[in-house]
Formats: structure tokens, sequence, C-alpha cells
């Protein structure tokens, strides 16, 4: 069994790496999460194998990137875009010289500088609505899972079947994901799941074992004499009357010493990240704390234009909803009982998180592609339903998207 607490701890570790990744294929938006100001229920996946980050080495539940945010693409509606470093079209405009091209630098590209966000995916945990639109080319019909509205849902009064849930993939800026989903996270981890609660005597160097910070077993006086009351979230030492907050998420200036990577002055290993020694409060139990990826959460925006964010109003620690996965709520119809097995199979993360290609964030841009003027790639996709050839652009491998999965 992964140690997700773990894993999501190397962040921090991840974060000063140069995160290099080739170019991808086609994103299918209709897959990407759709976050309004009305609540969204969602759970996180941990993907099997986890993805693995080619500089650092971790395996993560979840896939780092720099992304650039351009306010003039697509037409002035904005977008973001993943940084292909060395294929990067923003990156190429913002400081030619440094690519080898011989381009006037692009000023406006120059102050979209790369900023980390985490990509994840999982499951939005809602009614939907079975929707068929027709093809651009006229040529038949693809179907799409539309969040139901509830009274005012305009594909109730149509009548258009309900399902529960869909598959997404969505990128999390470094400040969402810092100030509120792993805030989520800090929380979880103080529940076991065995029913104990836990809490976190030490962190310790995850080369050496030896401990870099003593969180509730010393006092500043020297004395082990240590009280620790987990109800409050409180500890306190019985000879000099001290008290002291018992996990790091609510002291930040303990956090502010745990949280960026560090050199172990026991065993000299650099960029060393420290790592909680978790202890759970059920005699003999080995400590399996629950993470954000076994939580329901329910994500909405607030606020208004620059000034908008994500936040989560609401979470709970549960498995995925069943009816994920119960055909009786997938629909129930021959072709679903025959592909079962794929429509809320969870997404390859490592396959949605990708570059695009240069030429396509260019026309995007609305700037001339300075690695060259090759069109995007495309190839014959033979949709399942009824075999119909169509020509598309190239999509994630063995990852159909709904139009495809669904087509008639």
């Amino acid at each position: 069994m992964h140690n997700i607490g773990t894993n999501m701890r190397q962040r921090r570790v991840v974060d000063r790496q140069h995160v290099q990744r080739q170019s991808g294929g086609k994103k299918k938006w209709d897959l990407r999460l759709q976050i309004g100001h009305a609540p969204v229920r969602v759970h996180f996946g941990v993907p099997d194998p986890l993805y693995k980050d080619e500089e650092s080495g971790a395996e993560l539940p979840y896939v780092p990137h720099d992304q650039h945010y351009v306010k003039r693409a697509r037409g002035g509606k904005g977008s973001g875009f993943i940084c292909a470093k060395d294929k990067c079209v923003v990156c190429a405009y913002a400081n030619p010289q440094a690519y080898g091209l011989d381009l006037e630098p692009d000023l406006g590209l120059a102050k979209c500088h790369p900023k980390l966000a985490f990509g994840v995916v999982g499951w939005v945990e809602e009614w939907c609505h079975d929707v068929q639109y027709e093809r651009d080319d006229k040529q038949g019909v693809y179907h799409r899972r539309e969040l139901c509205k509830g009274k005012t849902c305009e594909f109730c009064k149509g009548g258009f079947p309900k399902v529960f849930g869909k598959r997404f993939y969505y990128p999390f800026s470094g400040g969402t994901w810092k100030y509120h989903i792993e805030t989520v996270h800090e929380l979880a981890e103080r529940q076991c799941k065995c029913g104990g609660s836990i809490y976190v005597p030490y962190y310790y160097c995850p080369k050496c074992e030896n401990i870099l910070e003593d969180v509730l077993q010393t006092c500043v006086c020297g004395s082990t004499n240590v009280e620790i009351n987990l109800e409050v979230g409180d500890a306190g030492c019985k000879d000099c009357n001290r008290s002291w907050k018992a996990y790091a998420g609510d002291d930040e200036d303990l956090m502010k010493k745990i949280e960026n990577p560090l050199l172990c002055p026991h065993c000299g290993a650099k960029d060393v990240l420290p790592m909680p020694k978790h202890v759970c409060t059920t005699e003999g139990c080995e400590a399996q704390p629950y993470s954000v990826f076994d939580c329901q959460l329910a994500l909405r925006k607030e606020g208004e234009g620059e000034k908008q964010k994500i936040v989560v109003p609401s979470w709970k620690i549960q498995e995925p909803d069943p009816r994920l996965f119960d055909i009786k709520f997938q629909g129930d119809d021959e072709w679903t009982r025959e592909h079962s097995d794929i429509i809320n199979r969870l997404l390859d993360p490592s396959k949605y998180f990708q570059p695009d290609p240069p030429e396509q964030v260019a026309q995007s841009i609305g700037v001339i592609n300075p690695f060259g003027n090759a069109p995007v790639s495309r190839q014959t996709v033979v949709y399942p339903r009824n075999n119909r050839v169509v020509e598309e652009e190239v999509v994630p491998e063995n990852e159909p998207s709904e139009d495809q999965v669904a087509e008639e």
C-alpha cells in the first residue's frame, strides 16, 4: 500500500526540480473538471501505478508541472499552457537568445512566468445527464456527461437520461494546492484508518532516520515530562508549564521549519525534506493515516476576476461513491454493459498533463511557431459502437474521451 501522506510531502522536493516532459497530444476538454460558484463534489483518484517524476524519481499520486497563463490566448479569453521547457513557445519568445532563435523578444509573453501547478485525476460525484450532440461534420452524434442543475436543469426538461458521476482531470494552481488541498490533507492525516487519532511526535531525516525537529517529546526547557491533549490540539510541559500546539498545521513557526528541504546535520544529506513520524493512539497500531485522496471534497469558486479563487467549503473521509461503478447508475443499456470497464475508469494523469504541440500553442497565442511549422499529428480513430472510421487529432493512447466511448 502506498503511503500517500509521504508522497504528498514529496511536493516540496519536486518543486525544486527542473521537470522535463515531452509534448503531448490533444487534451479532451470535456473531461476537464468544470468548477463554478455552486459546489461540485469530487473524489481524487490514486493512479496505479503512481506517476513517477522523471527528475526526482519520486512516485506521486499527482503530476507537478510548470504552467504559463497567457491572457491574450484564445482571442483574448486567456489560457494556461504547460511549460514544455526546451520546446516551450512562451519561453522561446520571452528569451529567444537562450533558445538560439533569431526572434524579437515578446515583452508580453516575457511577463508570463511559469508557475507551479498540480494535476490530479478523479471522479465527479454528482448526478449527470447523458447528452447527445451532433458532430461538427454532421456525421453522427457523440455523448457527453453534463452536470444536472436540479430544478432549473435544461437537460431534465429535455428528458435526457440521468447517470451518476463522470471522470475528470484538473490542474490546481500552487496557491490552491498549498492553502486548500494540503490543508484538507493535513486534517485528514490526523485520523487513522483503525479509528484512532494520529499525532506526530517528531520529524526525521529519511536518509539516516535521525530526528530533525522534536515536536512533542521534549520541551524547550529540556524536560521530557510532556502531556499531549489531542482533543484540543495542545501539548504542555508539566515542569515549566509551557504549552504549545500539538499539530504542525496549527503552528506557523513550526511549519516554516519543516516545509522546505534542508541539509541534514546528522548525515550531511542535501535537500532533505523532514518526514513525519506518525503515531496512532490505538495501542499496537502501526498508524495508517488518511489522506486527501481518501476524501470527498466540495469545490467551488469564490470571488470574481483576478481575485477569483477555488475553495473547499466542506469535505469528508469516504471511499469513492459505489454508484460510479454500478451499472444500474450508468445507463444499464446494452452498450453500457459491454463497455462498463472503461466508462468511469480512472484517467492516466501522465497522459493528461503534458505540453501541447508547439504549433497548437503558437496558434492559440497568435504567434509563429518558433520551432517550425509542422502540423498537428493526425491519426485514424475507429469509434467502437459502429466501427465508423473518422479522422481526429491525436488523443492520449488507450484513454478514450466521452465522445469516443459513446459514439453512435
